[in-house]
């Protein structure tokens, strides 16, 4: 869809960059990766939770089968 076609649909609705539509979904797929490795070299991965820097231990949140 362009944006004028967009712009026909709901003038004041505000238009979605298409280079951005998948960019959240690519770097939470991202961060899932990055925290299994880091867990798999060191043991653990530094999260920032309640105000404090923690170790966290646990595995990588797996993201939905529809996640993309």
């Amino acid at each position: 869809m362009t944006r004028e076609d967009q712009e026909k649909q709901d003038p004041g609705k505000e238009l979605r960059d298409p280079d951005m539509v998948g960019a959240e979904a690519a770097l939470r797929r991202a961060a899932v990766v990055a925290r299994r490795r880091a867990i798999a070299t060191t043991g653990w991965v530094a999260v920032f939770k309640d105000g404090k820097i923690i170790r966290d231990y646990g595995p990588a949140e797996v993201p939905p089968d529809d996640f993309e």
